[in-house]
């Protein structure tokens, strides 16, 4: 679905700049946009040729992550649309203190195709800022994308969405959210989320349930609602779906692990199912949480030999393996805004079943390519997996997910942003602030 709220709906080298991890040789891009690949555009998204010149403010290579790889492929998209695109990136996020995981890179990430990365902005030096908005202001870009996903960033989004104000009033302002607020957020979260996005002219954002997050905190801001597209993973898309009626229906979990994901709802629901199918779980991912619990979860409900735990990040190389194995991907989630595994999950034709939660409910066609169930129900979410594990139920729930796999694409995003962008121009009403320094 694609809902507008507000007013209504070149040099493709990119620009130079020094990556932290240029000399790290190139991994095959085995989780990708397909279109980087020559398949057509959707019929009647051709695209739009006004406001040509996009500078993109985002995590790419070599930072690890679904919002990272969504901004390197939503760059490559937007040049082979024909635009002409400056990323500007980190030369580093945030320190190593904050962040939970063992490291927030990655150097087989996905990287651009065909641009080079300014490596500038560093997440706690506002000199950094400063002079990312003197760059951006000088090149005068047609529109600016900044892209928003944590509460940290906001005095360096803030910073720069004010200072492009003031310095290139011509330049349309765009911020694309992943979360507008974290999961577990707090009040000053709220008051650092209206700090950074107040200054933005339009929204971009990937589900119907956020459009309302965001108009409670920011007003009647213009905001664009659109797909997630999908990343596309061939190797599993290939491979030959069940051709073993008599193994156990393999079920993947991945991802970073924390309480809002439901992987220990999933655990509980786990013997039921059991009691009728040959099931065998995979939990792969960052424990952001303690992984004690979890194992002691495991033991408590006799789950020994049925439920592999495989605690750390899973590089591309491993998830490829994960999804060409796996047969139903399920996302229990207590709470979501979207989910980029569940995008993933259907680029590799699996099914999914997901909770009615969030955007997940926008996702996931419910009966088709998956099946949607209350959150932080166990009873449902077992009858559930009782349901797609049936041999005929899931023949046609990945036959579904197949169908799917190539249906939401990264040029459809470039075009909409296109559109908006364009609609946010056409009716701007002019802005000064004499207290942007």
């Amino acid at each position: 679905m694609i809902n507008v709220r507000g007013w209504g709906s070149g040099a493709n080298a990119g620009r130079a700049g020094s990556s932290p991890a240029s000399a790290t040789p190139r991994a095959p891009d085995r989780i990708r946009d397909r279109e980087q690949h020559n398949v057509p555009h959707e019929r009647g998204d051709a695209p739009v040729v006004t406001d040509a010149r996009w500078c993109i403010v985002g995590p790419t290579h070599p930072y690890r992550g679904g919002i990272p790889r969504h901004t390197t492929l939503f760059s490559d998209a937007a040049i082979r649309s024909g635009l002409d695109i400056t990323l500007m990136t980190f030369v580093r996020q945030y320190p190593g203190w904050l962040y939970k995981g063992s490291s927030d890179l990655d150097p087989d990430q996905v990287r651009p195709t065909a641009l080079t990365p300014d490596y500038r902005l560093d997440g706690v030096r506002p000199d950094t800022w400063r002079r990312g908005a003197r760059a951006i202001a000088a090149s005068a870009p047609d529109v600016l994308v900044v892209i928003w996903w944590h509460p940290f960033f906001a005095p360096m989004v803030s910073t720069l969405l004010r200072q492009i104000r003031r310095r290139s009033p011509g330049t349309v302002r765009i911020a694309l959210c992943h979360n507008v607020l974290p999961h577990e957020s707090s009040p000053i979260d709220r008051f650092l989320v209206r700090r950074a996005l107040a200054p933005a002219e339009g929204l971009v954002l990937h589900a119907t349930s956020q459009e309302v997050v965001a108009s409670e905190l920011l007003g009647p801001k213009p905001a664009l609602v659109t797909p997630h597209p999908t990343y596309t993973v061939d190797a599993a898309l290939s491979a030959p779906r069940r051709a073993d009626r008599d193994r156990p229906v393999n079920l993947l979990f991945f991802g970073i692990v924390r309480h809002y994901k439901g992987v220990d709802v999933l655990l509980r629901a786990l013997p039921q199912v059991l009691r009728e199918r040959s099931v065998r779980l995979v939990i792969a991912g960052e424990f952001w949480d303690p992984a004690q619990p979890y194992a002691d979860l495991i033991h408590d409900l006799h789950l020994d030999g049925h439920v592999d735990l495989r605690p750390g990040y899973v590089p591309d190389d491993e998830l490829t393996k994960l999804l060409v194995d796996a047969d139903l991907m399920v996302a229990p989630y207590r709470s979501a805004t979207q989910s980029g595994a569940v995008e993933m999950a259907f680029g590799a034709g699996l099914p999914v079943i997901a909770s009615r939660v969030g955007g997940l409910a926008d996702q996931v066609d419910d009966g088709t390519d998956g099946l949607l169930v209350p959150a932080d129900d166990v009873a449902s979410l077992s009858r559930a997996l009782l349901k797609a594990t049936d041999h005929q139920t899931l023949d046609r729930l990945s036959a579904g997910a197949r169908s799917r796999a190539t249906a939401r694409t990264w040029t459809t995003l470039v075009t909409n942003v296109q559109r908006f962008s364009a609609s946010l121009r056409a009716n701007r009403v002019p802005f000064a602030d004499v207290n942007d320094a």
